[in-house]
Order: structure tokens, then C-alpha cells, then sequence
């Protein structure tokens, strides 16, 4: 350890290297695929437009490799993505690996049968973006990510198509993101069909508040036992962030939203219906300790918040029931809830090492499986040597 902060000092350089790390969004109490409010480089897997501000970099996020069944992408436990972004007159191209949604993971793995295989999810996904200036600037990206196991009868498939795009001029940005293609079959008479599903959103920036509001929709077919059953998504984001540069070195922000996240699964049991709504108050604190040091670190907490978990038990999987209820914040593991949103407080703390063009993120005090004795991956309020960072990425440019 002691060498490495040897090394850092004598290789940091005094200017801050730009970030578009999942650990970096995550310390400061944002979302991973960018913040809505604060600049990041990885503001472009949300704007495709942003895919400018990336020209000459390089970003790897380390982890496992895709996803397995219902794994969701988490702090201790993240999945493998990176790509490069360069420029070539006036545009800016790039190439990105392994991008994969949480929320496609979650909803893929509803209509697994109670003792049959993982739905597969939408691996190796490859992205090509391309992103310019004319009046306004502009981006594009498309996604996809086709597999297929031919071991099984029938055959395992998944197909999954999609595009990102966005504008953004001065103080204000618009975006648009849409699901060509999204269906999913295990081969033991379980599948899914995605309908439709689209992400829009906007924001204004006035002085050092930025107002903004994003909604997400996704509708789908889903097969088990060869009964065929609706569902959708709903997801709605409302706020404000306010950045403020404290000195050249620390800047602070915080943000107050208001969000509704609801799905409903129209069994002819009933109805099940995953939903919670929340008014989260996210305070962020960023400062560079020395030119190869940066730490940062946020404190959220929702005003107001409800969740209520309904009929989870016609889901037939039980660990999908688990999944289900987590996801919606219901304290009770694969079962019905509701009431309040209970232990909402969250802190989170992260670092950058800055070794010249190349930068080191992790979020700290994370405990894991890996590496110490802790059984859960949690968030342990501890400083390990032997495990100092977790959700470890690296951003460099050329």
C-alpha cells in the first residue's frame, strides 16, 4: 500500500483526469449510467450526445464476467464493461463492451418457471456510437447483443436490439432511448417478449441548479407453462441538483427528486405489483487532497417514501421472488409489504488515484466475499488495506 502512494505521488500530475466510472456516480449518490445533474463522461450511456465529451479516452470497469441468471450488477459484485471513444475530423466514434441493464435482468427473469432454467439474459452486448456538432451537438448509439445456447431443445436465445439518441446545447439537453428488439427464450417453455420499451428525459441548467425529469416505460409478453401474461414498467424521475465549486480543488452538490418506479404483471390469479415512491434528499462532497488524490463522499435519504409489494407468490421461481421484493424495497425477502420505505440513510465513499492520463476509481469501505472474512456485501463502514476499494475502474487518456 505504502508503495503505491509512493508511486501515485510521483506520477500524479496537477490536472484532474475526467471520470466515467460506475464507482465515481455511486460515491456521490448517483445513478451508474450518469447523473442527471452533474458532469461525467458516463452522462453518455444516457445522452448519446455526450459521446463527444468522451474523445480520447478509455474506460474499463473490472468485474465478472456478464450476467448469470438474475444477477444484478452490485457494488461488490460487478460486471465487466470498457470501451474507447476517439476522434476523426469532426467526429467522435467509439466502441463499448458488456453494458448490460439492471432493469432488462430484472424483468427477463419474471417468467422463469419454479424448477427450470435461468432465462438468458443480453451478454456480450456490443455498442457503436458516433457523436457530432451542427447547430446543436448530437450522438447516436446502437446496441445489441444476440446469443444463443443450441445444447439445449429447444434452443436457448436471446435478442436484444436497441438505440440511444440525444442532443444538447448550452444549458440544455434532450434524449431519447428505445428498445428495438428485446426477447428471451430458456428453452423449458419460458419466455419473453419486449414490446416496447423507451427512456426520455431533459434537462435545464440555470447558474448552478439543474432541473430535470426523465421517464421510463417498458411493455412485455411473458410465457410460463404455455399461459401467456402481460406486464409493464413505469419509472419517473422529477428534481433538482445544485453544483457548487467550493474552492479549485472541492466542489459540493446536492439534489431533492421526487421518483415513482411501479410494474405490474397481469396474472389471471391477480394482479402482481412491484412499486415505491420517494422523495430522496442526496448531499455530495468532492475534493482533491493532493494532485493524485481525490476523495468524495454522499449521504441520502428519502423525506417520504412507501413501497408496496403485491400477490409476489404468483411468481412462480422463488429466488425471482426475492428478486422482486428487493428491488422494490420491501424489507420482507419474497414476500408481500407494505408500508414505509425503512432504512433509507445511505452513505457512500469513494477515491481516485491519479497516475498522469490514467486514473483509478473504487468506492471505499465495501466489505465482500473476496478478500476478508465479511459473508455479505455490505456496506461495512470499514477501511481494509487488504481490501481497499471495491467497484475498481480505470479511466485513461490518449
Amino acid at each position: 500500500m505504502k508503495k503505491l502512494m509512493i508511486a501515485a505521488a510521483l506520477l500524479g500530475l496537477g490536472t484532474q483526469v475526467a471520470h466515467a466510472s460506475k464507482a465515481r456516480l455511486i460515491a456521490l449518490g448517483q445513478e451508474k449510467d450518469g447523473s442527471l445533474f452533474m458532469e461525467d463522461s458516463r452522462n453518455l450511456f444516457r445522452n448519446a450526445s455526450y459521446v463527444s465529451n468522451a474523445a480520447g479516452m478509455a474506460f474499463i470497469d473490472f468485474g465478472a464476467n456478464g450476467a448469470a441468471g438474475t444477477s444484478l450488477d452490485s457494488d461488490t459484485s460487478q460486471k465487466a464493461e470498457g470501451g474507447a471513444f476517439m476522434k476523426a475530423g469532426s467526429l467522435v466514434y467509439g466502441v463499448y463492451l458488456g453494458n448490460e441493464s439492471d432493469t432488462g435482468v430484472l424483468l427477463k427473469s419474471l417468467p422463469r418457471g419454479a424448477a427450470s432454467a435461468a432465462m438468458p439474459q443480453s451478454d456480450n452486448v456490443l455498442e457503436l456510437s458516433v457523436a457530432g456538432s451542427h447547430n446543436v451537438n448530437w450522438g447516436a448509439t446502437l446496441g445489441w447483443a444476440p446469443s444463443k445456447d443450441e445444447t439445449t431443445t429447444p434452443n436457448k436465445e436471446n435478442k436484444s436490439l436497441y438505440a440511444r439518441l440525444g442532443v444538447n446545447k448550452n444549458n440544455w439537453e434532450a434524449y431519447a432511448n428505445v428498445s428495438i428488439s428485446g426477447e428471451s427464450d430458456n428453452g423449458a417453455g419460458e419466455k419473453y417478449d419486449g414490446g416496447g420499451a423507451y427512456d426520455v428525459g431533459g434537462s435545464y441548467v440555470m447558474g448552478h441548479n439543474t432541473v430535470y425529469a426523465r421517464y421510463k416505460t417498458v411493455e412485455w409478453d411473458q410465457i410460463a407453462s404455455s399461459v401467456t401474461t402481460k406486464g409493464d414498467y413505469k419509472e419517473m424521475k422529477v428534481g433538482f441538483g445544485h453544483n457548487h465549486e467550493l474552492s479549485a480543488r472541492s466542489r459540493l452538490i446536492y439534489s431533492l427528486s421526487y421518483e415513482s418506479v411501479e410494474a405490474n404483471i397481469k396474472y389471471a390469479a391477480g394482479n402482481t405489483k412491484g412499486e415505491f415512491t420517494q422523495v430522496p434528499l442526496v448531499v455530495g462532497f468532492e475534493a482533491d487532497a493532493n494532485s493524485w488524490l481525490t476523495l468524495r463522499g454522499s449521504i441520502s435519504q428519502s423525506l417520504i417514501g412507501d413501497a408496496e409489494v403485491k400477490n409476489v407468490a404468483n411468481v412462480a421461481n422463488a429466488i425471482n421472488r426475492q428478486v422482486l421484493a428487493a428491488y422494490f424495497k420491501s424489507p420482507n425477502a419474497g414476500a408481500d409489504y407494505k408500508g414505509s420505505i425503512g432504512n433509507s440513510t445511505n452513505v457512500n465513499a469513494g477515491a481516485t488515484l491519479n497516475f498522469g492520463k490514467l486514473s483509478i476509481d473504487g468506492l471505499i469501505g465495501t466489505g465482500g466475499t473476496s478478500g476478508t472474512a465479511t459473508t455479505t456485501d455490505a456496506e461495512t463502514g470499514s477501511l481494509s488495506l487488504d481490501r481497499l476499494m471495491t467497484r475498481v475502474s480505470a479511466t485513461y487518456m490518449f
